[in-house]
């Protein structure tokens, strides 16, 4: 018995057999909606990796902490370490949200960028908004950090700055 080849099957050119003009106004979103996957999934590939790589580090200070909490001898000892842990938990899960939210927000602006011009009529976009009315980049004070509180703790905050 000869063996098959195990070629990937050819995916359908679905504009196939249709009009020039139909085709040609299908090229605009179908390279939109390409680009916008190819970014999607590079920034995924690189939120995936930093996420792995801070959990790989939770892992490892959890357990460096509970070795220390077992040689303690006071229970300030131990509140130190842990609060120690804590922070640095609390520090790791706020960057996992920041490059969460970068991502989405390079994916959206991207969709509307690209998107918008492929529904534009006489080449204007009427839904896009107008330079004046276009929301400006949330400011460095703005991002989750966390921030010594008064009383020597640390609490996670949001900048209301």
């Amino acid at each position: 018995m000869k063996p098959q080849s195990r070629r990937p099957a050819e995916a359908p050119n679905l504009l196939a057999g249709l009009p020039g003009e139909v085709t040609a106004a299908w090229q605009a979103p179908m390279h939109a909606l390409r680009e916008g996957q190819a970014e999607w999934l590079e920034g995924s590939r690189t939120l995936w990796a930093s996420w792995l790589q801070r959990r790989q580090q939770a892992l490892e200070t959890g357990l460096e902490a509970l070795g220390r909490i077992g040689a303690c001898r006071t229970p300030s000892q131990m509140s130190a370490i842990c609060d120690a842990w804590v922070t640095g938990s609390m520090e790791r899960l706020a960057a996992d949200m920041n490059e969460t939210r970068d991502l989405m927000a390079r994916l959206a602006d991207h969709a509307q960028q690209s998107m918008g011009g492929v529904f534009a009529q006489g080449g204007e976009n009427p839904s896009a908004p107008s330079p004046a009315a276009a929301p400006e980049p949330l400011p460095e004070a703005a991002r989750v950090r966390s921030k010594p509180g008064g009383d020597g703790s640390r609490e996670a905050r949001v900048a209301q700055d």
